[in-house]
């Protein structure tokens, strides 16, 4: 179902999380010069709060912010975003902030900056694994791993080469890109959402994989098996880009259903909101809006669930 929709930004790569009562939706937000990472409140996903300018990156320089991921710490929360830098002639890098509520976020810093030096490096995913954090990051087009005990690092590579993301059926490598990450923790096993595409074609899609051996050895997180598409139905609204950087939620301890998060288009305003990209490369990313879907068991999802679809701030 759409879920959110704002007038004046794209929205896509969102995350959200139930706390206190109150969802919490994080996501980027293109304008036609910049990107953000903004946030939105919901008692019920039905109605939201106006949206709030998280990071921009504007005193630092950057074009802008995007990508968020958000992982549990310790004791709180840890929001990982990345900037773009084309016109600051840096690369784009990690960043990170932190929450114990939600609500009020440190500033952001570089997070792992020994590990990307002058490499381009986005859509970071955390995941607190007891001993330690583990990180996975796009680097140029490779998906890779890196650990350290602490978020302030040193951060180490687990290896040299991209990850492995293996097909369920054939047990073989996809063949597809993989992009904006997320590790969950469930059912005791650790599982990783990735966004799988094919260069040149439009639809990106969610497929969730399994840690194939010890989560205690870094260089198990180098292949993952039982690959499979989140399959989602497509609606009027997202036909052109279904399902796009999608993010889960385990909220059967509420209501037995995972949530699934997206991002879609139609063809209404297709060639808006050219958002970071610059006047020489006009790279416009259509209006994105945001879906929601759930699940009980992660193979059948319905994308009509209760509460039904009210968008916000339109």
């Amino acid at each position: 179902m759409l879920l959110y929709s704002h007038p004046h930004y794209s929205c896509k790569d969102a995350c959200l999380a139930f706390h206190e009562g109150l969802w919490h939706i994080f996501f980027s937000a293109f304008d036609e010069e910049r990107s953000v990472v903004a946030k939105v409140t919901s008692p019920d996903l039905k109605h939201f709060s106006e949206l709030e300018i998280l990071f921009d990156g504007q005193e630092q320089g950057w074009i802008g912010m995007c990508s968020p991921d958000l992982a549990r710490s310790e004791d709180g929360w840890v929001l990982v975003f990345n900037s773009w830098g084309m016109k600051t002639g840096a690369p784009n890098a990690l960043h990170v902030s932190c929450s114990t509520d939600l609500i009020h976020w440190s500033p952001a810093e570089r997070l792992a900056p020994n590990l990307a030096q002058e490499d381009r490096v986005i859509d970071g995913a955390l995941a607190w694994t007891g001993s330690g954090w583990m990180l996975a990051c796009k680097w140029w087009r490779q998906l890779r791993f890196a650990h350290t005990p602490s978020l302030e690092g040193p951060w180490d590579w687990v290896e040299e080469a991209g990850a492995q993301l293996l097909d369920a059926e054939s047990g073989e490598d996809n063949g597809y890109k993989h992009e904006n990450f997320q590790i969950l923790f469930l059912d005791g096993r650790w599982v990783l959402l990735s966004t799988d595409y094919v260069p040149g074609q439009l639809h990106h899609h969610p497929w969730l994989y399994e840690l194939i051996g010890d989560p205690a050895n870094p260089h198990s997180w180098m292949r993952w098996h039982q690959g499979r598409r989140l399959q989602v139905e497509a609606e009027a609204w997202n036909h052109l880009d279904p399902d796009n950087a999608a993010a889960l939620w385990d909220h059967r301890d509420q209501d037995g259903h995972f949530y699934l998060i997206y991002g879609g288009k139609d063809e209404q305003r297709l060639h808006d909101f050219n958002g970071s990209a610059s006047a020489e490369k006009a790279w416009p990313r259509g209006w994105n809006r945001l879906g929601l879907a759930r699940s009980s068991d992660l193979i059948t999802w319905h994308t009509s669930p209760e509460p039904s679809h009210q968008t916000g701030n339109v």
